[in-house]
């Protein structure tokens, strides 16, 4: 039945070469803007599609990492990953390589993968996915209705229809096919395809490829260092590859990476229990979403929030890493790695760049604001959750332990001690609340915060050269 998807895309092209014979000069306006608001419901699909079953986003046992017969279905779903990240950017901006990749990678990816639609649908219909179906107390007959083969058919062929429709009328609407290219640009192109594929890559597909090795990820291991290594590195290079481009050019590497950053933080409600203590709460599965929100809105208390807040989390989860000790390629893993990874690189470019306002007196002020509300918010959401757990035993609060100020045990384990201090507290029935513990993490991780804003003062306020340039105020 996958036939109707190119059917449909063939009627949508048919409907907008009508149109422009019609009425030729209002045509470009209009489709560019439905291209844009496609582009943003494909995005929005692709992001929200993990809370519907599909097996094959899980964790896979080390014998199913080792002997899976799944590594080119696997190396498919990570090529057809490229599209979310690149419509986008071809639509909103004038960028010609990325409406190349558009045209001449995503347009073929995508019609592979609907001929292989079958695939798809029988991991969806499989009863091992998880997403909404891992959530306690849902009915049966709705945990039924996820796995409805017709319901998901149906899903699956909209998103190929959007997906396939949106690079082909670009194609038409901007002549783009017939544009002559020189083997730079050519090259260029092909060398920016593959940066966004590799920083694309679903934190499920390195299982199915590499398996999960015999080299243990864990705390002061050697892949923690070179993890470290390699952050720096990044930042490093791409600072220095984009500091003399445009500002839109700058616009769209933070773009492009934040899409990233959003696309595979949220992978993981399609392969773990979706419950209270992985609800994005805890300060970088926030900054998932702070940093797209910055890089759309230009809101400096937002990066402000991001550049010193988030950033002081990720510092200390890269520091502390809390990994369950398993093979390199493990999910979980892959997760915390790409996650933290680009909640530290992207708002630390912005700011290099220019992209985003300098470090001033209105920083200091903003992010105690955003600290004070954020640390309340958990705080209370923290304890309530943990009280309903206590009361009711509900599956689905169980565990929560935003900020590391819940669970005496976690709590000792990074930071050998501390765990005593949960010995004082006030019980009111169901509901515990630990009140020194609370003030010292948030007098402590305040004061961290301070101390990364006045160095970051220190350092943009007196180093001359390049970078100071780049943090002047720029029209974008």
């Amino acid at each position: 039945m996958f036939f109707i998807v190119f059917i449909i895309v063939g009627l949508s092209v048919g409907a907008y070469l009508l149109f422009k014979k019609l009425n030729p000069d209002a045509t470009d306006k209009v489709v560019d803007k439905i291209l844009k608001v496609a582009v943003v419901v494909l995005f929005a699909a692709y992001v929200l599609r993990v809370l519907l079953p599909d097996s094959f986003i899980r964790c896979l046992s080390y014998d199913e990492a080792k002997n899976n017969s799944l590594r080119l279905f696997a190396v498919l779903r990570w090529l057809n990953a490229l599209t979310a990240v690149v419509l986008p950017v071809a639509v909103f901006f004038d960028n010609k390589y990325f409406k190349d990749i558009a045209v001449f990678i995503c347009i073929p990816i995508t019609i592979v993968s609907v001929c292989f639609s079958d695939m798809y649908i029988a991991g969806f219909i499989d009863t091992a996915g998880r997403g909404l179906n891992s959530v306690s107390g849902l009915s049966e007959n709705f945990r039924a209705f996820l796995f409805d083969g017709t319901f998901r058919s149906i899903c699956l062929y909209a998103f190929w229809i959007l997906e396939l429709s949106v690079p082909v009328i670009l194609a038409l609407k901007e002549k783009i096919i017939f544009r002559k290219r020189d083997k730079k640009e050519i090259g260029i192109t092909l060398l920016v395809a593959l940066a966004v594929t590799v920083g694309a890559i679903p934190i499920y597909i390195p299982q199915y490829l590499f398996g999960y090795s015999d080299i243990l990820f864990d705390k002061f291991t050697l892949p923690q260092f070179i993890w470290m290594f390699l952050i720096a590195a990044e930042i490093v290079v791409l600072y220095r590859i984009f500091k003399d481009k445009d500002a839109e050019t700058k616009e769209i590497l933070c773009l492009v990476l934040s899409l990233m950053l959003l696309s595979q933080y949220t992978q993981m409600f399609g392969a773990v229990s979706i419950n209270a203590r992985r609800l994005p709460f805890q300060l970088c599965n926030i900054g998932s979403f702070l940093v797209l929100a910055f890089v759309i809105t230009k809101s400096k208390k937002i990066f402000d929030f991001a550049i010193i807040v988030n950033v002081v989390g990720v510092l200390i989860a890269v520091a502390m890493p809390d990994l369950d000790g398993e093979g390199l390629f493990y999910l979980w893993n892959m997760h915390f790695v790409l996650e933290h990874t680009n909640v530290l690189v992207v708002p630390v470019l912005a700011l290099l760049l220019g992209v985003a306002p300098p470090i001033d007196n209105a920083t200091l002020k903003h992010f105690l604001a955003g600290y004070g509300i954020y640390f309340g918010s958990v705080w209370v959401l923290g304890t309530v959750f943990n009280a309903i757990y206590n009361a009711k035993g509900t599956p689905f609060f169980k565990g929560v332990n935003y900020m590391f100020m819940f669970d005496p045990v976690v709590a000792d384990d990074t930071i050998h001690g501390v765990g005593k201090l949960f010995e004082i507290n006030i019980t009111l029935g169901n509901v515990v609340i630990y009140p020194l513990i609370a003030f010292l993490f948030f007098v402590a991780f305040g004061a961290i915060c301070l101390g990364i804003y006045w160095l970051l003062r220190l350092a943009f306020s007196f180093k001359p050269g390049r970078v100071n340039d780049a943090l002047e105020p720029q029209t974008l």
